[in-house]
């Protein structure tokens, strides 16, 4: 029995049901479940009765829940001890694959903690990069965009990884463009057929697997050229004075502040779809202030 299993077993009881504690945990709600099972399988009895309607303890369920919560406060209290012994302060790494909103929230997190003894660092990479920074444990977390397109392919990859993807919203794809492109002052919409050949301003991806998905959305947009760069200022900077545009998601909840002097289409009859979602190491436990940026872009994604 693991300390992170009670925790896990704890947040279920509150939250009434295992989806509504995975979302809570960060956790997919396949692998809470595992998680719950294989704990139940090792005590030799079961903590909760589960119905359609939701879950309820069971008798043995309720004293584990109640013991349970005296362990996890005297943990609290052994770990609050240590950090005003001077261990380490509360850290943040995050790997981001070029999402326009995310910089934002996390100079908001940066903004909440001022003055806190705290550990941030935040990159920009492909999504191969992201991945890996996250497997490797360089980054507690990664946020990144993915098309719906061969999503068995691509998240079995990264379950091999030793990962743990987990969606946050879906949008339509959107095509983004600067004053230059003759499409800027049109309607808000674009049919795909109706693009024409446009150049296309992309991340460079060195990994096969991912790079065959940009082909795959390439090859139903059909663009005319393409322009590679490996960061957003540069991007930004072609969009704004070239006639290029890029393919991003854009959901609806996000206003125009975060796109200044760039213009957005919603592109029609694609074919596909965007998802935003998050990676972890699968079974790691995100500390505090990983849970709080994501509580953050969960807020300003909510479908």
């Amino acid at each position: 029995m693991k300390l992170e299993q009670i925790r896990q077993a704890i947040e279920v009881y509150n939250a009434g049901s295992i989806n509504r504690a995975a979302q809570g945990l960060y956790l997919a709600q396949s692998s809470l479940s595992a998680s719950i099972k294989s704990l139940e399988r090792e005590l030799g009895h079961d903590i909760f009765i589960r119905t359609p309607s939701g879950i309820s303890l069971t008798d043995f369920g309720a004293e584990f829940i109640a013991h349970g919560r005296e362990i996890l406060r005297h943990m609290d209290a052994i770990e609050q001890s240590a950090c005003i012994a001077g261990e380490e302060p509360l850290s943040l790494r995050v790997a981001v694959y070029y999402l326009f909103f995310a910089s934002h929230l996390f100079t908001d997190l940066c903004n909440r903690h001022r003055g806190e003894s705290v550990l941030l660092h935040y990159a920009e990479e492909v999504r191969s990069a992201v991945a890996s920074s996250v497997a490797g444990g360089q980054c507690e977390i990664g946020l990144l965009t993915m098309p719906d397109l061969k999503k068995g392919r691509w998240s079995g990859a990264m379950h091999e990884m030793g990962l743990e993807y987990t969606r946050i919203c879906s949008s339509a794809p959107y095509v983004i463009m600067g004053q230059h492109c003759p499409l800027c002052g049109g309607p808000d919409e674009i049919a795909a057929d109706a693009l024409g050949s446009p150049t296309v301003v992309t991340y460079a991806e060195p990994h096969p697997l991912f790079s065959a998905l940009d082909d795959e959305i390439f090859r139903r947009i059909r663009p005319g050229n393409f322009i590679t760069v490996s960061d957003r200022g540069t991007l930004i900077q072609l969009l704004s004075q070239t006639p290029a545009v890029h393919l991003s998601v854009c959901p609806s909840s996000i206003g125009d502040d975060f796109f200044p002097g760039i213009r957005r289409l919603r592109l029609r009859g694609a074919g596909f779809s965007f998802e935003i979602g998050f990676l972890k190491r699968r079974g790691h436990t995100l500390g505090p202030l990983a849970r709080e940026y994501l509580q953050s872009v969960r807020q300003l994604l909510a479908e």
